[in-house]
């Protein structure tokens, strides 16, 4: 079960002869203990005997089959005086190895014994679930940090590791990865747990008086992304975010963390003597050239405002606000580009959220109508009486005359005869006509007539034009063909006397045009 890889050299003295023959000696006492029952226990004892042997005598104690390396070379003294199990005897071995600067590397069946500098290259128990607490066997551990970067725990437990021990962090997962010894992995693990603890991560609320929320935000992510990228971030990484409405900067992370951006956001708050700052502000619904003209006499107005009365004194602050103020409107992308100072930033900004609105559209129908105005009215009554007796004769009558055309002789013609008074071309026009009375040979003769006409002309639709426009904005409906006019004529005489007439036309639109301006005031509709 022993495989060794280089002959024992022993020195040529008579000293060292004695010694070997006393080494081989308790070897053969250890090999003959270790070959009883497992209850019973071996006292091993070795003095400068050659570290091959005592890997002999382990491996006959324990089954074990060990691959030592040419460079393990070592004169081992080894003293006890209590008995031990073979298991104790393999982890004695394992300490002997790690004194003299080797390490025993488990690979499959077989553990290989080689110099403690090659141990991370080489592959071991990788991955237990459990290692042992007080190994020297070589193990490989991936520890899970919750609480703080892994990142920042490698600097503070590197000097716990061994020359021959590898120690690294994967800030995407947040693990730290340990190959060392299993007793020293174990220690290391303790030490985590003392130290990944969850931190006091708050918010806090910085707000702002000269400079802007979002570009300070932008400014410090800037700074630090790269940093946190770099160290994984942690359990509790420190995170930005602007709030515009009230101009703040909510802050959260750990209590180092927040006081040192709260330091940093305290020198970029301050007022800035000249300049400004620039921003784009893509607009939704208002045009950008129109709100560009708006807002430059709202900077002078101001700029006025802010002046003295004097004249003569020096200009403050204020008034170089028309000058630190610039205003452009870029109409391809319906854009403010504005350059100004922070305060001046934000009333404007304030102006253009409130001309930036949907407005409302409103719907425009008409109806052109030609109207014949042809109207008629009339009304009038025709009377009379008188007799026909021998004894008595009187006529009496009023508005004799024709009412519409027809009077009382018409009407009663019609009523004697129809067929003659037709053939006479008698008869009563279009109204409405009423008659009553007595003709007769005798006695007393009546008639009375009533007559009402009322008319109406005739209407022709011409056009029905529709115009959607936005409130508070001319719209115009237009119902019209272009006519040519002759404006001028002229005649220039040509060579040999010959006439050549001119004449210029311009055309111009005949119709009917309609502008609108509604104003809608609280139309939701």
């Amino acid at each position: 079960m022993f495989r060794k890889a280089s002959r024992l050299r022993l020195d040529g003295s008579p000293r060292r002869v004695v010694l070997a023959c006393c080494c081989a000696l308790f070897v053969a006492a250890s090999v003959v203990s270790a070959q009883q029952p497992p209850a019973q226990r071996i006292t091993t004892n070795f003095k400068d005997a050659d570290i091959t042997q005592i890997a002999e005598a382990v491996s006959m104690a324990t089954g074990r089959t060990f691959i030592i390396d040419p460079r393990v070379r070592a004169q081992v003294t080894m003293l006890s005086s209590t008995p031990m199990t073979p298991d104790a005897f393999y982890e004695a071995f394992l300490s002997i190895l790690q004194v003299h600067g080797f390490i025993a590397v488990p690979s499959g069946d077989v553990i290989k014994i080689v110099p403690d500098a090659n141990a991370r290259t080489m592959p071991g128990t990788d991955l237990p679930d459990r290692p042992p607490s007080a190994a020297d066997e070589i193990v490989t551990q991936v520890i899970a940090i919750k609480n703080v970067s892994a990142a920042q725990l490698v600097p503070v437990l590197r000097p716990l590791i061994p020359q021959y021990g590898h120690l690294a962090a994967h800030p995407a997962s947040n693990v730290l990865i340990i190959s060392d010894r299993a007793a020293n992995v174990n220690r290391i693990a303790r030490i985590i747990r003392r130290i990944d603890q969850a931190g006091d991560s708050d918010v806090e609320v910085v707000t702002l008086q000269n400079a802007s929320a979002v570009e300070v935000v932008r400014i410090i992510n800037s700074l630090y992304q790269q940093q946190q990228a770099a160290e994984g971030g942690g359990a509790n990484p420190l995170r930005l975010a602007a709030d515009e409405r009230s101009n703040s900067v909510l802050v959260s992370g750990d209590p180092e963390q927040r006081l040192r951006i709260k330091t940093l956001i305290a020198h970029l708050d301050t007022p800035l003597e000249s300049g400004g700052d620039t921003q784009v502000r893509y607009l939704r619904y208002a045009d950008a050239e129109k709100v560009a003209a708006l807002l430059k006499e709202q900077v002078t107005g101001i700029a006025q405002a802010a002046a003295p009365g004097g004249g003569q004194q020096a200009a403050p602050p204020q008034q170089q606000i028309d000058r630190n103020t610039t205003i452009i409107a870029d109409p391809e992308t319906n854009a403010l580009v504005i350059t100004a100072p922070p305060k001046v930033m934000k009333s404007l900004m304030s102006i253009v959220d409130k001309l930036d609105i949907r407005r409302m559209q409103v719907l425009i129908e008409a109806i052109i109508v030609e109207v014949q105005a042809d109207k008629t009215a009339e009304l009038g009554v025709n009377w009379a009486a008188w007799s026909e007796d021998d004894d008595t004769r009187f006529p009496a009558g009023g508005f004799i005359s024709p009412v519409g055309g027809s009077s009382l002789v018409n009407l009663a013609q019609l009523a004697a005869d129809p067929e003659a008074a037709a053939e006479a071309g008698i008869g009563i026009p279009n109204g409405t006509t009423l008659g009553i009375g007595r003709i007769a040979g005798t006695g007393v003769n009546f008639a009375a007539m009533l007559r009402a006409l009322r008319g109406d002309a005739n209407t022709n639709v011409l056009a029905t034009p529709s115009a959607v426009t936005m409130d508070n904005q001319e719209a115009e409906l237009k119902v019209a063909q272009e006519v040519p006019f002759i404006t001028g004529q002229f005649t220039n005489t040509g060579a040999g006397g010959t006439l050549n007439p001119f004449q210029t036309i311009q055309r111009e639109e005949v119709g009917t045009i309609l502008k609108v301006t509604p104003q809608g005031g609280s139309w939701r509709t």
